[in-house]
């Protein structure tokens, strides 16, 4: 088995047609779909088990754990010798995408990092936000010069389902997902590319992540956001320190610490502390607005800083 596509599912009756109608009709026959229903409590399965008259679909249903722990089930279920982890709302718009890959995967890469378009789900616009690459240019650095362009371009991959994966790379690297936290993709794309030897790019924008949803459980800053980026801080500014190939990195973090100070509602004695064990990556912003938050923060301090945040987003 050439690829295998994990669809995590929870109380997607709306959208799970639409995602998986458009893995069936791909023009490629070597794949395999694993869906993983994670405790719904609509009519997703119903929904799903349909779709198992199909040869290329495996259905698995288990108690509710959340998007991390989906995934993770499903890896351990799949077959392919690479592996994409797909949204259960999302949906591909091109039918010879898996041939695409399949043709780059000639190459032998330990991941391709394809593009994808941002679908308004209130105006029904498309917009790419990944995409575009300069794929001569980027396959011919190294890895530490790869990681810089794509945080100056704005094109770093902040997702896993822009990301097909050897399946020997994530099994003998044990890279799975964080489970309990949200932001959990951070880590997983951290982890792909310290592991990643050779790294390929396809100037294919098939992906199609649905934004605005009035239902979705898709990223807010709850006590799992929080939990999850300083997990994040915690785990990787020692490795980036170590590494030099990925120092880059610090930019991509000072972007998601930024996030997590102006957006969180609040923090308990323990967040503070972890914080402020981190602090220096307010040394690292990319931008002049992100510099300008930075020093705000290195002024007001954490706790100040959170508050002001607070109130500005507040009264827009």
């Amino acid at each position: 088995m050439k690829i295998s596509i994990i669809i995590s599912v929870y109380n997607l009756e709306q959208y799970i047609s639409h995602c998986l109608d458009s893995l069936i009709g791909q023009d490629f026959d070597d794949y395999e779909i694993v869906i993983v229903n994670d405790g719904s409590t609509d009519g997703s399965e119903e929904i799903c088990k349909k779709y198992l008259s199909s040869t290329k679909v495996k259905y698995y249903s288990k108690s509710n754990g959340g998007a991390s722990s989906a995934r993770n089930f499903g890896l351990q279920k799949a077959i392919g010798d690479y592996i994409i982890f797909m949204d259960g709302d999302d949906y591909w718009d091109d039918s010879n995408a898996l041939k695409a890959l399949d043709n780059k995967m000639k190459e032998a890469p330990d991941i391709i990092i394809y593009g994808c378009k941002d679908r308004n789900e209130t105006t029904g616009e498309l917009i790419i936000s990944r995409g575009n690459y300069d794929v001569e240019k980027l396959e011919r650095y190294k890895k530490s010069e790869l990681i810089e362009e794509l945080v100056k371009e704005n094109k770093f991959p902040g997702a896993a389902w822009i990301i097909c994966a050897k399946r020997e790379l994530l099994i003998s690297n044990d890279v799975t997902f964080k489970e309990g936290i949200k932001a959990e993709d951070i880590d997983w794309v951290y982890s792909v590319l310290l592991f990643s030897k050779k790294i390929a790019f396809l100037n294919r924008t098939f992906y199609i992540y649905r934004k605005n949803r009035k239902d979705s459980a898709t990223f807010s800053f709850d006590s799992k956001s929080i939990l999850g980026i300083l997990y994040t801080l915690q785990k990787w500014m020692p490795k980036i320190k170590e590494n030099p190939d990925l120092k880059y990195l610090y930019y991509n973090l000072n972007f998601h610490f930024l996030l997590l100070v102006i957006f969180a509602k609040s923090f308990n004695s323990d967040e503070i502390k972890t914080i402020q064990n981190n602090i220096s990556v307010l040394d690292y912003p990319l931008s002049l607005r992100n510099k300008i938050l930075s020093q705000i923060i290195k002024i007001l301090g954490v706790t100040t800083s959170n508050k002001l945040f607070s109130y500005v987003t507040s009264r827009r």
